[in-house]
This record gives C-alpha cells, structure tokens and sequence, in this order.
C-alpha cells in the first residue's frame, strides 16, 4: 500500500513513525503494539492502515529513514577536498561521534539482530550502502595511490572496522582503557590505512 502524498498525509506518516521509533527503540519490537503507534502518533488506529502494511513494514522503514547514514554521508563529504589519509580519519571520527550520539540506532539495531535475525539488514544495505559507495568512488576517483583493490570492498572493509569499535565501546565500555577514545580510532585508522606489518628494510 503507498502512503499519501498529501501534505497532511506526509505529516501523518511521519507521526506514526516517530512515534514507532521510540516504542521500539525503548520497548522492542515485541513489545511494542500498532495501538501503542497509533496512541503515540495521535490518530485513529485503522489511520496506519493508510500509510503502512503491518507492523514490521513500519519497523523496516524506521531503520531506513533514522539510520545515521543520511547525517554521516553529509558530514563526510566535508572532508572530500582532504588528503586520503584525512579524509579517511576525518569519516572516522565522524562516524564515531554521530554513532556515540546515537546510541538508539544501535539498540534497533540489537533489536534486527535478535528479534529478525538480520533479515531486514538486506534492505537498509541496499537503500543505504550505494550513497556510501558513491561517495568514496568519487573521492577516489579524483586521488591517486589508492591500490586497485574494488572500492565495493574497501569501503565494507572499513565500515566493518568502525562497526567492530562501535561494538567494544558499547560492550566494554570503561572496562578497556581508551576504548572509542581519539587515540583508539587513529589505532583503527591506521590499521586501515596501512595494515599491521612494519614495512620491512630492503
């Protein structure tokens, strides 16, 4: 079913999932009920109906449309006229620091993960990663001494860095000494950069 392209149509769908975005990311996706979207988003509950299949048609666009994504692409490209060792510190950080800021993503995130077993994760690759690609084809385009390794790769290989991160800083917290902190994403940074080997004398 397509959602109404009225204005007050438009204001309605995004009522009903903000206010999902909040049931979930507190309450799950369980235990959170479309009387409950309904009550939050301040209409009739038959009214979702207009805008959305079922429950989880809404939980699937929530991890589209609020996915941090559309604020960190911006923010990097900042750094598009950048060496390549800063630009890729500088989407680093970036990403680090909105992610710290949001932390509700990750705990929708735990939600896909446990509660859909990753099913949904397939169709925030597919509206979310092609931006991403764009971008650092882009900047690689207009750089030279980027090994010719797929940039497809190279940008999953780095995302799956900060995405380890990520993960120890909300695991471990203090429990690791510098864990998310500036010198621990130069670590990473640097091990994306350059690997782990020191460059060995001829």
């Amino acid at each position: 079913m397509q959602p109404f392209h009225t204005k007050s149509g438009n204001l309605t769908r995004k009522a009903i999932l903000d206010g999902a975005y909040y049931l979930f990311k507190d309450q799950g996706y369980h235990g959170t009920s479309m009387r409950q979207i309904a009550e939050a988003a301040e209409i009739a509950l038959g009214g979702i109906y207009n805008h959305f299949e079922s429950k989880e048609q809404i939980f699937s666009t929530v991890l589209v449309e609020y996915h941090p994504a559309h604020e960190v692409i911006p923010a990097v490209l900042e750094g598009a006229n950048k060496s390549i060792e800063d630009f890729v510190r500088h989407a680093a950080r970036t990403i680090m620091t909105t992610l710290t800021d949001r932390p509700d993503f990750l705990n929708l995130m735990f939600i896909e993960l446990v509660e859909f077993r990753s099913q949904h994760i397939p169709i925030i690759y597919d509206e979310i990663f092609p931006k991403g690609l764009e971008m650092v084809r882009s900047f690689a385009a207009n750089h030279k001494g980027i090994r010719t390794i797929p940039i497809d790769v190279m940008l999953r290989a780095f995302l799956g860095l900060m995405f380890s991160l990520i993960i120890s800083q909300a695991f471990l917290g203090q429990r690791v000494r510098d864990v998310g902190s500036d010198k621990e994403i130069e670590h990473y940074v640097e091990i994306f950069l350059y690997g782990i080997l020191m460059e060995t004398q001829p």
